[in-house]
């Protein structure tokens, strides 16, 4: 089943990403219940995770990693970094 959402053009239409970057875990926890990817990537290869880890959503964080995302997925680039290393550099705890 496929989704769009017209209001998420920074992430290229990845709706679950969308929502756990603005910290909507209720809207996150529907969008994953009807099957959206919890590992869809945007551009600089960020997943959901990494954009909740970032902005210390705990809840979308939390409802990511009970529907099995990747922990370990790095950024492309020079960086190379994982969820884990966001929110380490953004000062999440």
């Amino acid at each position: 089943m496929g989704f769009s959402c017209e209001c998420a053009p920074r992430w290229g239409g990845h709706e679950c990403e969308h929502e756990c970057c603005g910290g909507h875990g209720e809207a996150a926890s529907v969008l994953l219940a009807f099957g959206a990817e919890v590992d869809a990537r945007d551009a600089a290869q960020d997943t959901p995770l990494m954009a909740a880890a970032q902005q210390g959503y705990y809840i979308c964080a939390n409802l990511l990693l009970d529907a099995s995302a990747d922990i370990n997925h790095r950024t492309k680039g020079n960086t190379g970094e994982s969820a884990i290393q966001f929110a380490a550099r953004y000062g999440q705890r």
